[in-house]
């Protein structure tokens, strides 16, 4: 059960039928006849040509459904049957009358926890569109209903991605032998994985060269539904060098284990051992390991972001919180500041 913030409410102990009945009530407010019935909770033909009219005359999509949409324009309550709502079209802010008839947006499939912002999103807007809290994995485990886990190892915390960039990227030796380099440069500073340690190991460009290397075409996220999960790269981010190093550990930055890892081994007298956290600091030779080398891989830095929609032509959009902005970025604006690196099923 989502949390509407007041716009849909959903009360499991008022029933279907006295939601419909206050719904017939509101429209014989409003003039509407409803024949000798009235308020029956039943939605009859004269009820369903009211809705279709009412709906018309306040931007909804006039298929006489009562759904959130229509609930909230007659001011009730809205119940959930257990079915699809009508979300109904809302008006551009840019369109303009002609005449008696207005020009509408569409139709948008739109996650529940996220309709207060439709009319923003038919209207065009992109960013401010809410308030979130501080982290950008917070507020997807807000509005999707599920923790993700931390952004930086969010990427396995429930198997792999179904759409992942960092697969062909594991998958070439060239690119373990790069990380293994990284990995040692970071990993012979004193102060390792601290912010200081890493951002002093000159690897930032290696990393951000690996990540632009692994972003996927970004029309392949074409089919993402809405509430489904994505990973975004964000080049201006500082912490690069962090969370690839955590997600080599499998390490948060107090040394507490996370998630697998670690990725790498320490190669001393001609054979391997585990890499340990008793290495940091030290001028040892860093191999990849056999789980790297088998196929298994981690998440570099990636910002936190979901599909909040999908336009009426099916484009999907996504919802994602820099530093409590929200912003709703659709998939034909991704791959510029922001680029989706993998995404997986709600």
């Amino acid at each position: 059960m989502f949390d509407l913030k007041g716009l849909l409410l959903f009360e499991q102990e008022q029933s279907y039928t006295d939601f419909v009945k206050a719904a017939q009530r509101k429209l014989m407010e409003l003039g509407y006849d409803l024949g000798p019935k009235k308020d029956d909770g039943i939605i009859g033909p004269r009820t369903r040509k009211a809705l279709s009219d009412f709906q018309l005359k306040n931007g909804g999509n006039g298929k006489g459904n009562l759904g959130p949409f229509t609930a909230k324009k007659l001011g009730i309550t809205y119940v959930d049957r257990g079915q699809s709502g009508d979300t109904g079209t809302v008006p551009d802010s840019k369109s303009k009358d002609k005449g008696t008839t207005k020009e509408y947006c569409g139709k948008f499939d739109i996650l529940p926890s996220v309709f207060e912002t439709l009319s923003k999103i038919c209207a065009g807007e992109k960013t401010g569109i809410q308030k979130g809290p501080g982290g950008c994995s917070e507020y997807v485990r807000q509005k999707t209903g599920k923790w993700q886990g931390n952004a930086w190892h969010a990427y396995k915390t429930k198997g792999y991605p179904s759409i992942s960039g960092f697969k062909s990227l594991f998958g070439n030796k060239s690119n373990l032998d790069t990380m293994a380099n990284v990995f040692q440069k970071i990993n012979s500073q004193s102060s390792g994985i601290s912010a200081e340690g890493i951002n002093s190991s000159g690897t930032h460009s290696n990393i951000k060269s690996l990540m632009s290397s692994a972003i996927p075409s970004q029309s392949s996220f074409r089919g993402l539904k809405t509430g489904d999960v994505v990973g975004i790269y964000y080049p201006p981010s500082s912490h690069h060098g962090e969370a690839f190093f955590q997600g080599a550990t499998g390490m948060s930055s107090d040394g507490t284990k996370v998630t697998s890892g670690p990725y790498f081994v320490v190669e001393e007298n001609g054979k391997t051992r585990p890499w340990q956290s008793s290495d940091i600091g030290k001028n040892v030779k860093i191999k990849p390991g056999k789980s790297l080398q088998q196929g298994e891989h981690f998440g570099f830095n990636t910002h936190l972001g979901f599909v909040g929609a999908k336009k009426p032509d099916g484009e999907p959009i996504i919802y994602h919180n820099v530093n409590g902005n929200v912003m709703a970025t659709p998939l034909s604006d991704m791959g510029n500041t922001f680029s989706l690196v993998w995404a997986r099923p709600a």
